[in-house]
């Protein structure tokens, strides 16, 4: 009967020693600094948020002159000069070209984006996965636990018998 509770005793913690290990593995993954993609990733909407701030400033511009240009002609009767004509013509082309260009930066980026949130999300689900292993592993080590004392209680119950009789 000892033999069989060092036994397990032994198995026991073992089993928690192995816990233990996966659990700082799993801290260690938790802190770790973020991956390649993951950096990639973030340096793109960076640069992408960047770009889009530009044009979102100079379509507000653009917005402000060509509303201030329809006041003119409009209320004032006064029509821009050709130089100011052809300045907004080449903000125009300017915004168009940048918007081209951000919607080809987008297209770029995105099945690498999107191979890469895919993997994060695998990698999520295993381990939550993992995470509910060890949970259930850990109920289960305290049932046997549990049960070993009982066991073990009957024992020493058996051993104070014999000893008094």
């Amino acid at each position: 009967m000892r033999q069989l509770y060092v036994d397990f005793m032994s198995q026991t913690k073992e089993s928690l020693g192995a816990l233990r290990t996966q659990t700082q593995n799993v801290r260690q993954l938790a802190t770790a600094e973020v991956g390649a993609s993951r950096a990639y990733i973030i340096d793109g909407k960076s640069k992408l948020d960047t770009r889009s701030q530009t044009i979102l400033t100079k379509m507000e511009e653009l917005q402000d002159t060509v509303e201030a240009i329809k006041e003119d002609v409009l209320k004032r009767n006064i029509s821009p000069r050709p130089q100011v004509h052809k300045s907004i013509v080449a903000d125009f082309d300017f915004v168009d070209s940048e918007l081209d260009k951000l919607e080809d930066s987008i297209q770029t980026v995105k099945p690498t984006w999107k191979i890469t949130w895919e993997k994060e999300l695998q990698d999520i689900v295993e381990e939550q996965q993992f995470l509910s292993h060890q949970e259930e592993f850990l109920v289960d080590l305290r049932e046997d636990l549990k049960a070993s004392r009982e066991v073990y209680g009957r024992v020493e119950k058996v051993i104070s018998l014999r000893g008094t009789g």
